[in-house]
């Protein structure tokens, strides 16, 4: 089959405080109706210039830039003859018209036609695209996407390095924050050996086993496990599927950071692809002697001193409360914390039934992230209710004013990652329905004061 570079288009409006996505149909073919703008990316045309210049020349409308490029996803265009690398851009803007009549003006072959363009409420608009167009949409209003949405394969067999990946940071534009579902099959690893220079990191074992390679030493990791590495200690570490299933790991931390750079202790050659961002001065590190590759480990290339904690053995029934209220909440036990991680803070959280994880609150400056492992959570946005389920990624969207919390109406404890930031700069937070509570922030100077009045 011929294989073609394609863009995809979301325009998003806010009616109501709830997200529209623009959408247009070809006049008397319904069976292509609805879709969304697209097209094929031209020779030596770069993605963001192209989605540019497919909205230009299918709607009539004219943007200077898209706001985030959601990711790549391959669709089977058999039906044609063809696969289509897919590169997905968001932008949301408002003013538009309700509705337009708009004649395309291209050098293809859609020169000419007529395209009748509306609006759809986000989950219709996911329901009803067609040839997927509506995979990568987000459900709850923009705030989730399940992790099989946006999966990428990466397979390289001469280093060994393979896997599913859904970033999940990168779909939702967090600045600081980084968020990746990962599964890695048998026989593979998640990278060569490294170290970073200024990016904190953290990996969580959802399900399987897997074997840590730290400084040439290994330790094996289970369903719970996990670990977290502080920026610029030098320590060596990636991950080596040595079993007959796939382990599937939530990977966190920082985000990339423009003055970051990395070590790879086993493969030296590296250090002219990487240039500028090799890490020269990484403080010595004394290896063990394991090569870092998928294989049989040697009995002394075991080392069960190397620190790991496993999140569900250390929960604990414990709970909290606000000042001067007696309702409990979920119980949950911090995970990066004893691994001495100052930027990004990871707890894992279990929800009992009928528990909520907190009074609605929203925060000005401070990205929050959940990962849903077990269980399906109500979330509540404002005054707005939405299901989730295990795999979801949900971005309760720092600055957007929205409050939120977790709430536990199923029959079974919830489990659930939370990433968030340690101390971010400036950050202000409201309780929209707790006016003691802001009046407690107040007093601190931590109210965030253009949401709440007395």
């Amino acid at each position: 089959m011929i294989s073609k570079e394609k863009v995809l288009a979301y325009i998003f409006r806010e009616v109501n405080g709830l997200l529209e996505v623009l959408v247009f149909d070809h006049p008397g073919v319904s069976e292509v109706n609805p879709q969304v703008p697209s097209g094929t990316i031209d020779e030596n045309e770069k993605p963001s210039f192209a989605v540019l210049r497919e909205i230009e020349e299918e709607s009539g409308l004219v943007f200077e830039a898209m706001d985030i490029h959601l990711g790549v996803f391959e669709h089977d265009a058999s039906y044609k003859g063809e696969t289509h690398q897919r590169h997905v851009f968001s932008l949301v803007t408002n003013g538009l018209p309700d509705s337009w009549t708009h004649q395309v003006k291209s050098l293809d072959e859609d020169n000419g036609e007529i395209f009748n363009y509306y609006w759809l409420p986000l989950e219709v608009a996911k329901a009803s695209l067609v040839a997927e167009q509506g995979k990568y949409l987000p459900a709850a209003n923009g705030h989730i996407i399940n992790s099989s949405d946006i999966f990428t394969e990466l397979y390289n067999e001469e280093l060994k390095i393979a896997g599913t990946n859904a970033n999940l940071s990168k779909y939702f534009g967090l600045k600081r924050v980084a968020a990746h579902y990962f599964k890695i099959p048998s026989g593979y690893r998640t990278s060569e050996p490294h170290a970073e220079s200024m990016e904190e990191e953290f990996v969580f074992v959802i399900s399987g086993q897997i074997d840590l390679w730290l400084n040439g030493k290994i330790k094996t990791m289970k369903k719970g496990d996990c670990i977290g590495f502080p920026s610029g200690t030098g320590v060596g570490h990636c991950f080596i599927n040595n079993y007959e299933i796939p382990c599937e790991l939530f990977v966190s931390g920082e985000r990339t950071k423009s003055e970051n750079q990395y070590h790879f202790h086993l493969d030296p050659s590296l250090k002219d692809v990487c240039g500028v961002k090799w890490w020269d001065d990484m403080p010595k590190q004394v290896l063990g002697t394991h090569l870092g590759l998928p294989g049989t480990v040697k009995s002394d290339e075991y080392d069960d001193s190397i620190t790991t904690l496993n999140g569900y053995a250390n929960l604990t029934d414990e709970s909290y409360s606000y000042p001067g209220d007696s309702e409990t909440f979920g119980n949950g036990v911090c995970l990066s914390r004893p691994f001495g991680l100052k930027n990004i803070a990871i707890w894992l959280e279990r929800v009992p039934v009928g528990k909520r994880t907190s009074w609605p609150h929203a925060h000005s400056v401070e990205e929050e992230f959940v990962f849903v492992l077990e269980g399906e959570p109500t979330v509540l946005l404002d005054s707005n209710e939405f299901s989730a389920k295990p795999f979801d990624g949900i971005d309760f969207k720092a600055g957007s004013g929205i409050a939120h919390t977790l709430i536990n109406k199923t029959s079974d404890f919830i489990f659930y990652l939370c990433v968030g930031e340690c101390d971010p700069v400036g950050d202000k937070i409201y309780y929209p329905q707790h006016a003691a509570r802001n009046k407690e922030m107040k007093d601190k100077g931590l109210l965030w004061e253009e949401k709440w009045h007395d």
